[in-house]
């Protein structure tokens, strides 16, 4: 009798794909944030699920924590769809107006 997936190797393409959609439902691992190397090298980008407006689309988090600044990150160099921004265990004392401007997405900010 034969038992289906069973003895069947898998061919190229089956692989490829298999590999494809195992990448896109898994969490991206954490990565540098290219255009905050030069102010703050140790932030590091993961994808997110953003929920605004009710739907579901994927955005950026970044991660500053343990970094010992001072001031927040300039908010030009942070990637455009950031949704959440953890600045925990700093020496910000401070936010000023326009701390965050630009970043239309921001939903989530952790000190």
């Amino acid at each position: 009798m034969f038992t289906p997936g069973v003895g069947i190797p898998l061919l190229p393409g089956r692989l490829v794909l298999m590999l494809l959609l195992l990448s896109v439902s898994e969490p991206r691992l954490s990565q540098a944030c290219p255009g905050l190397l030069a102010s703050t090298s140790g932030c590091s980008c993961t994808d997110e699920r953003s929920k605004t407006h009710g739907i579901q689309a994927f955005g950026r988090r970044v991660s500053c924590s343990k970094e010992e600044l001072t001031e927040p990150p300039d908010a030009g160099l942070m990637p455009n769809r950031t949704v959440t921004l953890i600045l925990s265990h700093n020496k910000i004392r401070v936010l000023r107006n326009g701390s965050f401007f630009g970043l239309y997405a921001l939903e989530k900010l952790s000190r």
